[in-house]
């Protein structure tokens, strides 16, 4: 299921919770990418995921995007878009 903050986690959750008065600065985000063709499209959840990340590169390009502006002396950030999809 896609989740709804999915784009705005990693600076809300991650850095500004976790990573927040931490000796640890760095930070990973992890995402795990389900869309499939075998995904039935009777389920409301595969339009919602198609139209808020249309394609994995996309959303891996989005998700460095953010991570690189994130990271700031002496926060480092990177995010990994895991294809976990079926095959």
């Amino acid at each position: 299921m896609l989740h709804p903050e999915l784009y705005d986690a990693m600076k809300d959750q991650l850095v500004g919770q976790y990573l927040k008065d931490n000796h640890c600065q760095h930070g990973l985000y992890l995402v795990g990418w389900f869309n499939c063709k075998e995904w039935a499209n009777s389920d409301y959840r595969k339009k919602q995921a198609e139209r808020l990340c249309p394609t994995i590169e996309h959303t891996r390009e989005t998700l460095a995007t953010s991570a690189a502006d994130l990271s700031k002396d002496p926060i480092r950030v990177k995010s990994v878009v895991l294809d976990t999809s079926l095959h």
